[in-house]
C-alpha cells in the first residue's frame, strides 16, 4: 500500500535562504551518464531559516547540495541535474613546486546552467622538483646537483571536453583558477622565490649578474621569460614565455648546475625565470578567468587545488512509500525492502535527500538509506517477533521536524511453526554416537521458511548439536551427538520469536564389550604373543567400531600392543607374554564412551626346556678337538620352540663354543672346541631374555693327550777336557708322546769333524699334526795335536855358553793349554851336549813334542 503527504508551513518568501543551506540533490541526466565517474563528495547540511510573516507554502526549500572535485590527473565531468538551473563555483588553482613556489588563484562564481548541461573539470596538479604540475604547469631544467621547481597547473570548469570533436577544448573554459610559478634553484642548495598566480616573480641578484623572474600570465597574453642578465654569455639562458594556458618551461644552457623555475598554468600561463650557470629565478604565475559578477584571490598553501560546485533544486512536496512484500514472518529475522520516492510539485523526482524510515513496531528497524540517484530511496526493514500490523513511515528531513515530508505504508507480521521431525534409530551410551535431527519451519499461512536460527536442545544435558543446516526449503537438520546415559530424551526446536513448537523423542541404548575366548596357549618366554580380540555391540546387536578400547592383565608381566580398530565392531591386539607359568585374566576398557557392560577372557602360560642331546664319543684334550652340540628347546606340550637367543656353557673353562644356529625347527646347534683339560665336564644351554627354562645338563668325556716329545743324549768316546772332546762324539735321540708318530724316532747321528759349537736338531709329528723338537748341546771337538818348536837354540849348532830355551806352541782351535822344554846335559872335557825335549798340550788334551841338541864348546885355560 502506497500513501502520499504534503505538509504545509507557514514562510516568509521574502527571507533570504544561504546557499549552503539548501538541499540541492544530485542525479542522473536523462542520457543516463552517471555522476559516479566523477567520484565526487556529497555533503548534505541543514542549516537554520529565518521565520518572517507567515504564509503557507508546501514545503521548506531543500538544503545545498555540493560536489566536491579533488586532483586526479585527468578529465572529470558533472552533469546539471533535474530542476537545477544555476549553479556556484568555487576553483582553486595549483601552488608552484617548493615551501616559496607562487601561490595559486581561488576564483568564485554563479553560472546560470540548463538541466543536463554537461561540464568537464580538470583540477591542476602541484608542481614539482622537476616536472610541471598537471594541466599547463611549466617544466623546471635539471641541474646536475639539483631541480628548480615546476609551476602549479590551472583549475578550469569548460565546455569542450578531450574527447569532443568540433569545439575549442581551451576557448571553451569558463572558469579558470591560475596556478603559481614554480621556484628557483641556486648552485649549492637553496630556492628563489617564484610568483604567485598572476605575478611575476621577482629578480635573482647573484654573484654573477642578475637572473630575471618569470612574468606574470595576463588575461590576453603569456608573461614573458625571465632574463640572464649574467656576466658570462648573458641572454644564453633566458627564459621561455607562458602561453594559452600553459606556462613557459625554463631554458637549458647546457653547463647548468641548478635550472630556472616553470611558469604556472592559467588562461594564459606565466613565463619561466631566466637562469646562468650558477643559478636560476623563480617562474611567473598564470592569469585566471573570472565569470562577470566573481570573485578572484589567492588560495591559500594548506588549500589544495579543487573545484566546488554548488546548487539548488527547489521544494520537496512528496513523499511516497512502498513495500515490496507486506506480509513478513515473526521470526525476527525476516526482512522486506522498503522504498520511497520524493517528488517536487511538478513531479520532478529528488535525490540527495536525508531520508529516513520508522515503524508503529518498535522491535522492527531498518538497514541504512540507500540513495539510488533517482529521487528513490530505500532500505531494508528487519522484522520483530510481534505478530501483527504495522505502519512504515519515510520521511524527508527538513532543517527542524516542522518541515519534515512524509509517506507512509501498512506491514503484516504473521507467526509460524516449528516442528521436530521423526527420528529413526537409536544411540548408543557410547558418548560418541550421533545421528540426524530435523525440524522445519513455516508461516501460519503454509509459506516454508528458510534463513532462521534455528537451535536443538535436548532434555538429555549430555547430548549435544553441531552447526544446524538451513536447507533452503524450510527444512533444517543437525548432527546430534549421543550421551553415555541410557534412556529416552526429549529434543526441542527452537529460534527468534515464539513459535509454536512440536518436540520430539531420541532413544538411547546401553553396550557390551566382551573379549573372545584364547585357545592358544603363550610359552613362558616373555617373548611369545597372541592375538586377542573384543566385540563391542549395542543392546539391539548392532556392532559397534570407533571405540577406544584397550586391554589388561592380571598378569604384571604381559603387555598389550596397539589396538587395531577393524571397523566391523572388532578390536584387535597383540598380548606379549610373560616369563610366569599360570593362568591370567584378560580384561577390556572403553575410554571416554560411558559404561558400557565388560566381560573378560583368561590366557594360559607354560614352561618349557632346552636339552643337549647326549654325547656319547669322548673327545682328545687336544685343545682343538670338536664335536658337534645340538639343544632341543620344547615346550611343556611339545611344541618346538624356535626363534630363541640359545648358547652354551661348559664346566671346563677351556672349552669354547661356536656360533650358535637356529634351525628353525626347535633345535640349536654349534660346535665344541675342546681343551687340553682331561676328565668330565658337564654341558647345557643357556636362554637369554626369555624367561627360566629347564636346562640339564649332559656329560663330555675328554682323554688325556700327551703332546710328541723328543730328547738328544750325547755319547763321546773319550772324556771332555775343557768342554772339548779329542775324539768323535755319537748324539742319540729318544721319542714319547700319547699318539704314534708319523716317523720312527730319529737315528744317532756321529759328529766326528772338528769344530766348535756343533749341535744336531731333530723334529718328530705324530698322528695328530702335534710336533716335538729338540737340539742337543753344543759339542766341540778338537782331535789335532797343536804346533810345538824351541827358540834359543838350533838344534846341532855350537855356543861357547848354555843358551836359553824357550817352548813355542800353537792351537787353532781349542787353543794351548802348555808348553813346556825340558833339558838333558851330557858333559866331556872338551865340550858338553845339551839334549831338549819340547811338550805342547792343547785344550782337548792333544800333545805335541819337539826334541834337538846343542853342544856347549869348553873354555881353553890359558897358560901363565
Amino acid at each position: 500500500m502506497t500513501t502520499h503527504s504534503r505538509p504545509v508551513r507557514l514562510l516568509d518568501p521574502g527571507a533570504p535562504m544561504s546557499r549552503t543551506s539548501r538541499l540541492c540533490p544530485q542525479r542522473l541526466r536523462r542520457t543516463a551518464l552517471a555522476l559516479a565517474l566523477v567520484a565526487p563528495a556529497l555533503a548534505l547540511i541543514a542549516a537554520p531559516s529565518t521565520a518572517a510573516a507567515p504564509t503557507y507554502l508546501p514545503a521548506e526549500k531543500a538544503v545545498a547540495s555540493t560536489v566536491l572535485f579533488s586532483y586526479v590527473g585527468g578529465e572529470q565531468t558533472f552533469v546539471v541535474p533535474d530542476g537545477v538551473y544555476q549553479i556556484d563555483v568555487d576553483a582553486v588553482g595549483a601552488p608552484g613546486a617548493t615551501s616559496v613556489g607562487g601561490r595559486g588563484a581561488r576564483v568564485t562564481a554563479t553560472l546560470s546552467v540548463e538541466p543536463g548541461d554537461v561540464f568537464y573539470v580538470r583540477v591542476g596538479g602541484g608542481g614539482g622538483s622537476g616536472w610541471g604540475g598537471w594541466n599547463g604547469g611549466g617544466t623546471p631544467v635539471a641541474g646536475s646537483n639539483g631541480s628548480a621547481g615546476g609551476g602549479g597547473g590551472a583549475t578550469d570548469l569548460r565546455t569542450c571536453g578531450a574527447s569532443d570533436t568540433g569545439c575549442s577544448q581551451l576557448g571553451s573554459r569558463v572558469v579558470v583558477a591560475g596556478g603559481g610559478g614554480g621556484a628557483g634553484g641556486i648552485s649549492g642548495g637553496g630556492d628563489v622565490a617564484a610568483g604567485d598566480a598572476g605575478a611575476a616573480a621577482p629578480d635573482y641578484a647573484g654573484v654573477r649578474g642578475p637572473a630575471g623572474g618569470g612574468g606574470a600570465g595576463t588575461a590576453s597574453a603569456g608573461g614573458a621569460g625571465g632574463v640572464d642578465a649574467s656576466y658570462a654569455n648573458g641572454g644564453r639562458g633566458n627564459g621561455n614565455a607562458g602561453t594559452y594556458g600553459t606556462g613557459g618551461s625554463s631554458r637549458y644552457t647546457g653547463t647548468t648546475f641548478r635550472g630556472a623555475g616553470g611558469g604556472g598554468g592559467g588562461l594564459y600561463g606565466g613565463g619561466s625565470g631566466g637562469t646562468n650557470q650558477y643559478y636560476g629565478a623563480g617562474g611567473g604565475g598564470g592569469s585566471s578567468l573570472v565569470p562577470a559578477g566573481g570573485a578572484l584571490a589567492l588560495a591559500e598553501r594548506t588549500v589544495g587545488s579543487q573545484l566546488k560546485i554548488s546548487y539548488d533544486a527547489g521544494p520537496v512536496t512528496d513523499v511516497s512509500v512502498d513495500v515490496a512484500d507486506d506480509t513478513i514472518v515473526a521470526t525476527g529475522a525476516d526482512s522486506t525492502t522498503v522504498s520511497a520516492t520524493a517528488s517536487l510539485e511538478d513531479g520532478t523526482k529528488v535525490s540527495g535527500l536525508e531520508v529516513v524510515f520508522d515503524s508503529t513496531d518498535p522491535s522492527q528497524s531498518f538497514g541504512p538509506v540507500t540513495d539510488h540517484g533517482d529521487g528513490t530511496y530505500s532500505a531494508t526493514l528487519m522484522g520483530s517477533t510481534t505478530a501483527g500490523a504495522a505502519t512504515v513511515t519515510a520521511t524527508a528531513k527538513g532543517s527542524t521536524g516542522v518541515y519534515d515530508v512524509s509517506g507512509s505504508a501498512g506491514v503484516t507480521t504473521e507467526g509460524y511453526v516449528l516442528n521436530v521431525g521423526a527420528v529413526t534409530g537409536k544411540l548408543v551410551a557410547t558418548g560418541a554416537d550421533s545421528l540426524t535431527v530435523s525440524a522445519t519451519a513455516e508461516s501460519a499461512s503454509g509459506t516454508p521458511l528458510s534463513g532462521l536460527p534455528v537451535t536443538f536442545q535436548s532434555s538429555d544435558p549430555g547430548q549435544s548439536f553441531g552447526t544446524v543446516t538451513d536447507h533452503g526449503d524450510g527444512s533444517y537438520s543437525a548432527t546430534l551427538s549421543g550421551s553415555t546415559t541410557v534412556g529416552t530424551a526429549t529434543i526441542t526446536p527452537s529460534a527468534t520469536g515464539t513459535p509454536t513448537v512440536a518436540t520430539g523423542g531420541v532413544e538411547t541404548e546401553g553396550y557390551t564389550v566382551t573379549v573372545k575366548p584364547v585357545t592358544t596357549k603363550l610359552v613362558a618366554t616373555g617373548l611369545d604373543s597372541v592375538p586377542v580380540t573384543a566385540t563391542a555391540k549395542s543392546t539391539s546387536g548392532v556392532l559397534l567400531p570407533g571405540l577406544d578400547v584397550s586391554f589388561g592383565s592380571s598378569d604384571a608381566g604381559q603387555s598389550f600392543g596397539p589396538v587395531t580398530d577393524a571397523g566391523d565392531g572388532t578390536y584387535v591386539a597383540t598380548l606379549s607374554g610373560s616369563t610366569t607359568i599360570g593362568s591370567a585374566n584378560l580384561g577390556v576398557t572403553v575410554t571416554g564412551a560411558g559404561a558400557p557392560t565388560l566381560v573378560g577372557a583368561s590366557v594360559a602360560t607354560e614352561g618349557y626346556s632346552v636339552t643337549l642331546r647326549p654325547i656319547d664319543d669322548a673327545i682328545l684334550g687336544t685343545g682343538t678337538a670338536t664335536v658337534p652340540v645340538t639343544a632341543l628347546a620344547r615346550s611343556a606340550s611339545r611344541a618346538p620352540m624356535p626363534g630363541l637367543t640359545v648358547s652354551f656353557v661348559s664346566t671346563d673353562p677351556g672349552q669354547s663354543f661356536g656360533t650358535v644356529t637356529d634351525n628353525g625347527d626347535g633345535t640349536y646347534s654349534a660346535t665344541l672346541t675342546g681343551s687340553t683339560t682331561p676328565g668330565v665336564s658337564g654341558l647345557r644351554a643357556v636362554v637369554t631374555g626369555a624367561g627360566s627354562p629347564s636346562t640339564p645338563e649332559v656329560e663330555l668325556v675328554t682323554d688325556r693327550y700327551d703332546t710328541p716329545s723328543i730328547t738328544a743324549t750325547l755319547a763321546p768316546s773319550s772324556s771332555v777336557r775343557n768342554g772339548w772332546f779329542r775324539t768323535p762324539v755319537t748324539v742319540t735321540f729318544a721319542c714319547a708322546g700319547t699318539l704314534p708318530l708319523t716317523a720312527s724316532c730319529p737315528a744317532p747321528v756321529l759328529l766326528s769333524t772338528d769344530g766348535r759349537d756343533q749341535t744336531v736338531s731333530r723334529t718328530v709329528t705324530d698322528t695328530f699334526g702335534s710336533t716335538g723338537s729338540v737340539t742337543s748341546g753344543a759339542v766341540n771337538i778338537d782331535a789335532t795335536r797343536p804346533g810345538v818348536i824351541v827358540t834359543g837354540a838350533r838344534s846341532g849348532a855350537t855356543y861357547k855358553s848354555p843358551r836359553k830355551l824357550v817352548c813355542k806352541g800353537t792351537d787353532a782351535l781349542s787353543g794351548l793349554a802348555s808348553c813346556k822344554v825340558t833339558t838333558k846335559k851330557q858333559k866331556s872335557k872338551k865340550r858338553t851336549l845339551v839334549r831338549w825335549t819340547a811338550t805342547a798340550v792343547d785344550r782337548a788334551g792333544n800333545t805335541a813334542t819337539s826334541t834337538g841338541s846343542y853342544t856347549i864348546k869348553a873354555k881353553v885355560k890359558k897358560r901363565r
